[in-house]
């Protein structure tokens, strides 16, 4: 007998157990994708946050893929209703659409290729750099270093002689050879050496005069171009042919004047410019030598009532210099000269949106980062000025909002003028300040904070965005471009970035 029997013999129907939500199949696939997004943001953003091989972003990736994964879980269990085969449908729907939109913002980036070991000791700061070929080269005071560019291996090390230190590089080599200077602790740079980058032996030596009898290491005090060394002496310079050493020619200072500077732009252009110090409250003179013979053409006088504070020669053609003088008062500006040595274009380095930085810096202050080959943030290709251009409020502090606090962060630009009329050009902004730039044919590389463009120096277009990671400085660098091996060289090289490293562009792993 079914059912139940009420007082009185009236039947009562069984109890009904309350049905369950029904879930259609359809609403089962819309239930499963957010956790086969969440899933597959959690895998693809930890892996490439571990190997770094993604984007700024790539932790943020992973961490909301948890959040994702925790929060939509119990989504899916109510979806197992519709059956199991509609939950993979969501779910592989869902990282399908993650895995997709997750390459697409992660965006292009450079991994490690090789990095050198830390220096030691501790103190023992780097002075300059060279890339030549295929060998990359690190200067300390103590040591000068070369290593081969395709796999970091060291493949010499050149020690200065008795207790001398490094106290002078070239800024450019040529024909696998660079010229440096040493001396004895903080003397005076006496002696200048040329280095051949292949093997590390010195091809010959060759007394100099630091100007000034200044100690230390000096910026621009030898010069390469046209297959000579430049060398100060007491009365002027001296060039000798950098492959055997042999005296080619002589060119003497004015009356009352003595060698101050030897430079050339970033391209072995077949002239030195060469400055001269007439004085303290004489301007400095600038002459254009032939590399070949050591005649003379442009002579020109730089805007400064003596010696100026910070000197550049940014180009010989068009001459171009940097001139940084002391005082409030003093010039601060870029000026190119015509043939005849009249400034041409003089383009201030405060302009009304930006201040224009030839050299690292902050506020009115120059910082010397590499003090025998000094990184410069700034260049001359064909007739176009490309520098750094800072604000006032690039510098700011970002608040976290919890108890952390914040961080501060330096945001930055490139600017560009015309050599020809001194007309602002165009302007590129940046997520972080410029720590260096470098040359490679016609493209220009700008550093900055963890990523390195390509900018194309018509308009400014960012041709190339890449995400450097592992070797990211995060300060001030000397920077190296051949072809797609991109050299990031840091002067300190004791902390966790490494001294001299190798990055390379390499595609998403999946």
């Amino acid at each position: 007998m079914t059912g139940t029997t009420e007082r009185g013999g009236a039947a009562r129907p069984p109890a009904r157990r309350p049905e369950a939500w029904h879930i259609s199949g359809p609403v089962a696939v819309l239930l499963s994708m957010p956790l086969g997004a969440s899933v597959t943001s959690l895998l693809l953003g930890g892996l490439v946050t571990l190997l770094n091989l993604g984007g700024r972003g790539s932790f943020w990736w992973a961490f909301g893929g948890f959040l994702g994964t925790v929060f939509t879980f119990v989504l899916v269990i109510m979806a197992r209703q519709a059956g199991l085969g509609r939950v993979w449908t969501g779910l592989l729907t869902g990282g399908a659409l993650a895995a997709a939109l997750g390459t697409a913002a992660q965006g292009d980036s450079a991994a490690r290729v090789w990095a050198a070991a830390p220096d030691r000791p501790a103190d023992a700061a780097a002075v300059g750099s060279w890339q030549d070929g295929k060998v990359v080269v690190r200067a300390r005071p103590d040591a000068v270093t070369g290593y081969r560019v395709t796999d970091g291996t060291v493949v010499w090390e050149w020690t200065p002689p008795g207790r001398d230190t490094v106290c002078a590089m070239s800024r450019n080599t040529s024909g696998g050879t660079g010229v440096l200077g040493h001396a004895p602790g903080d003397a005076p740079c006496a002696t200048a050496a040329a280095l051949d980058l292949t093997t590390g032996e010195i091809r010959w030596s060759a007394r100099v005069t630091a100007p000034g009898g200044a100690g230390g290491a000096v910026a621009d005090l030898v010069a390469v171009s046209g297959g000579v060394a430049v060398l100060p002496e007491r009365g002027g310079w001296r060039a000798v042919g950098l492959a055997d050493g042999r005296e080619r020619w002589r060119a003497a200072t004015e009356p009352g004047c003595v060698p101050l500077l030897a430079g050339t732009g970033h391209r072995d252009e077949g002239t030195v410019a060469a400055v001269a110090d007439c004085g303290p409250e004489e301007p400095p003179v600038l002459r254009l030598l032939a590399a070949a013979d050591g005649s003379a053409g442009v002579r020109a006088e730089l805007p400064a009532a003596g010696r100026p504070r910070h000197t550049a020669v940014l180009a010989t053609d068009p001459l171009t210099v940097w001139v940084h003088e002391k005082g409030v008062r003093g010039t601060r500006a870029v000026v190119r000269y015509d043939d005849t040595g009249r400034p041409a274009v003089t383009v201030p380095v405060n302009m009304p949106g930006h201040e224009i930085r030839v050299m690292p810096g902050e506020g009115g202050t120059v910082r010397t980062v590499f003090a025998a080959r000094p990184v410069r943030t700034a260049l001359v290709t064909g007739d176009t000025l490309i520098a750094s251009g800072a604000r006032p409020d690039d510098r700011r502090w970002v608040e976290k909002g919890n108890k952390n606090g914040g961080y501060r962060i330096h945001e930055g630009r490139l600017v560009a003028y015309s050599l020809t009329d001194g007309r602002h050009l165009w302007t590129r902004e940046l997520d972080r300040r410029v720590e260096g730039v470098a040359v490679d044919g016609d493209d220009i590389w700008v550093l900055s904070g963890d990523r390195l463009a390509r900018v194309g120096p018509a308009a400014g277009t960012l041709a190339t965005d890449l995400y450097l990671h592992h070797l990211a400085p995060l300060r001030v660098a000397d920077l190296w471009v051949a072809g797609d091996r991109y050299t990031v060289v840091t002067e300190d090289g004791t902390g966790s970035r490494a001294p001299v490293g190798v990055l390379a562009p390499v595609d998403p792993p999946w």
